[in-house]
């Protein structure tokens, strides 16, 4: 277990030298030459075959170059270079095949073009996510092997203040992270959890990173109110627009003449329908000014719930999304019949039969 915990002090250690310095061949090569002197030294002290370790230690031969000192400290060393020659390889080998690559475009211009192969899928920011197959089959540029990965680059509150921000977060079912980095100010701050969503765990860094700006006397504006504008009639050809909208879960938009649109839920019947009102600037928004909703339609011909929002997050501040929300669904008429043998199922429940007796997938269930 000694020799694993020096082992893993070389790794961290190098691991530590290669995000602040270049894990290059000098580095490498110096790893390698200590690894080779310990090496050596242990191999020059190690006990032979038909001796005892304990022998070692003979009362005639103390001090700090005893032979046993001596075989103790190599076999430590030993581990700890290891550690460290294995780090600086991985370091090297990444940066080589990731970072070299990627730094070569820095101030190069080229077009992509290529086709969505995936649906939307919702990012741990409130946004959505898209798979893109690039044309150009074998030829074309390998832009999706060098991402940033990050989740944000424009994060709220300090974008909207000149600062940049990058956001990464992460969840399970049980456990969740969140890290926000100012890196103008080399500033950084973690947030882990045991429940919640990652989301909370980035407000809640993003709170301490605003108190120590504030101790730093910089000013970072909450700008928390969407575009000025006045309630105005509704267009007539905006009724044609009302009906269900879905992605992951499905919106049923009705819409009234005189500019009030009704949001409701069938997924969900418990939750209550949410009003907005219809104003000049083509926005439907709620009574507290905090929501809006547009119609858009785009130029394939497809309509789209488009959302702006400003969710109020007791102790960690605001949370602004801006996005897509859903996309109209063409009419489906449904025979009565399956309708109502549908509506006698939706309150009964469905349990997966592909998952272990201890998957995290039953306890999850049994909570809800």
């Amino acid at each position: 277990m000694r020799k694993l915990a020096w082992f893993s002090g070389g790794f961290a250690a190098a691991c530590l030298w290669a995000c602040y310095f270049e894990a290059d061949g000098p580095a490498f090569l110096a790893a390698a030459a200590l690894l080779g002197l310990a090496l050596a030294v242990w191999l020059s002290v190690r006990p032979g075959d038909r001796e005892s370790p304990i022998l070692l230690r003979k009362p005639r031969d103390k001090g700090a170059l005893s032979r046993y000192v001596r075989w103790q400290c190599s076999r430590r060393a030993v581990a700890f270079c290891l550690g460290g020659v294995l780090a600086l390889g991985w370091a090297g080998a990444y940066f080589a095949l990731f970072r070299a690559p990627a730094e070569g475009w820095i101030g190069e211009e080229t077009v992509l073009s290529g086709e969505v192969a995936s649906y939307p899928e919702p990012t741990s920011i409130g946004g959505y996510s898209v798979t893109v197959r690039l044309d150009g089959g074998l030829f074309a540029p390998d832009a999706l092997a060098y991402g940033l990965g990050w989740d944000s680059v424009e994060w709220y509150p300090f974008s909207a203040n000149g600062i940049t921000a990058l956001v990464k977060g992460g969840d399970t079912q049980y456990y969740h992270a969140g890290l926000v980095v100012l890196p103008e100010y080399k500033l950084a701050a973690a947030v882990l959890s045991s429940g919640g969503v990652s989301t909370y765990n980035e407000m809640a860094a993003s709170q301490m990173l605003l108190s120590v700006l504030r101790e730093k006397e910089e000013v970072v504006e909450l700008r928390l109110r969407l575009p000025a504008a006045e309630k105005a009639p509704m267009p007539k050809e905006l009724l044609d627009h009302a009906g269900y909208y879905g992605s992951l879960t499905v919106y049923q938009v009705e819409l009234s003449e005189d500019g009030t649109l009704t949001m409701r839920y069938p997924a969900t019947p418990d939750f209550p329908p949410r009003t907005f009102y219809y104003y000049s600037d083509g926005t439907f928004r709620d009574g507290g000014g905090t929501s809006a909703l547009r119609l858009v339609e785009e130029d394939n011909g497809e309509i789209y719930l488009y959302q702006w929002a400003f969710a109020d997050l007791s102790g960690l501040g605001y949370l602004p999304t801006s996005n897509y929300a859903a996309m109209k669904l063409p009419e489906n008429n449904i025979d009565p019949a399956l309708q109502e043998k549908w509506e006698s199922i939706m309150g009964g429940a469905v349990l997966p039969m592909n998952e272990r007796y201890s998957s995290q997938v039953y306890a999850v269930l049994g909570a809800s």
